[in-house]
């Protein structure tokens, strides 16, 4: 899964080089929301939070509103926490405060602990200094109490200068938890390695500067090369029912993203088709996602009329739109 960044600075999305240096600014959050969240989970980070220079509590609400995100920075008690949670984060990112007795008292599904790195120790005070924490050991103590892991390595962060792939190897293999690993992603080779691995990729720096782009990131975790026609399962988005199962090649893919709509291949007619063009029944494309193998994608849609070609709500005659 690629999970694109917004980090937040008085109350605009920006991207800083090595967690200090402004390089990049955008103004309206809730078009970049709308933007990536395409692609599935948004990691939303409050730097002001984070540097405790102020807050972006309220925003980071209304953002939560438009779609669930991981929320982090600046969270050192369970009150901040619980209230993220409660409007809406689908889970929370929580820093050098892992350790503390409050983090227990939070459910580990809502919990990432994230790990800055560098080189082998835990980086912490803004980067400035390292424990004498290794990485690796701090992995079986710390996964007990979380569900997810965020691995950045800080000397890559914003560098645009390719990633540490034997370390970032060496504690996805070591962590029973999900890893998502950020810092010097910036080729679709390292988006389709680390997947393969069984990894998430958080983005910022790359996308925002252009050096990659979402639709290149979401296709790299999807192999063509081994199923050149891939079958997708198209979901109500609404309802989480099963309307109809399509098949992508690369082509529809490429087009499904690009336009956002419920794009595919016809096998019977050989050529692209696009759900609702002739019939009105049309399908406006919300998430996408790929399995853990790359063979099958997952199409969450707003479904105009029924999907069957026999008028019916979906094409699978169990599902029901009122369940």
């Amino acid at each position: 899964m690629i999970i694109p960044s917004i980090d937040l600075m008085d109350g605009k999305a920006v991207q800083l080089k090595q967690g200090k240096e402004k390089i990049l600014e955008r103004e309206n959050v809730f078009e970049l929301l709308e933007e990536f969240s395409l692609y599935g989970d948004v990691a939303i980070i409050d730097l002001d939070a984070a540097l405790g220079k102020g807050s972006n509590k309220e925003l980071i609400k209304e953002l939560l509103k438009k779609r669930p995100c991981r929320v982090g920075g600046g969270i050192r008690d369970v009150e901040t926490a619980r209230e993220y949670i409660k409007a809406g984060a689908s889970k929370i990112i929580i820093g050098t405060q892992c350790r503390e007795d409050w983090v227990k008292k939070i459910d580990p599904q809502f919990l990432i602990f994230a790990i800055d790195a560098k080189g082998d120790y835990w980086a912490t005070r803004g980067w400035q200094e390292t424990e004498g924490d290794k990485v690796l050991d701090l992995i079986p103590e710390l996964e007990k109490n979380c569900s997810e892991f965020l691995y950045t390595q800080v000397e890559k962060e914003g560098m645009l200068q390719g990633m540490d792939k034997a370390r970032i190897s060496d504690v996805i293999k070591a962590s029973k938890v999900p890893v998502t690993v950020a810092g010097g992603i910036t080729s679709a080779e390292d988006v389709s390695w680390f997947s393969k691995l069984g990894a998430n990729g958080q983005i910022g720096m790359s996308i925002y500067t252009g050096k990659l782009t979402l639709d290149d990131c979401f296709l790299a975790m999807v192999d063509f090369d081994k199923l050149p026609m891939m079958p997708t399962v198209v979901q109500d988005v609404a309802t989480k029912q099963v309307l109809m199962l399509a098949y992508s090649n690369e082509a529809s893919l490429k087009s499904a993203l690009t336009n956002r709509r419920g794009t595919y291949w016809s096998r019977s007619r050989d050529e692209l088709w696009e759900k609702g063009l002739t019939s009105g029944n049309s399908q406006r494309l919300v998430s996408v996602d790929v399995d853990c193998d790359g063979d099958t994608l997952l199409f969450q849609v707003e479904q105009a009329g029924p999907a069957c070609h026999f008028d019916r709500y979906s094409c699978f005659v169990r599902q029901n739109p009122e369940f």
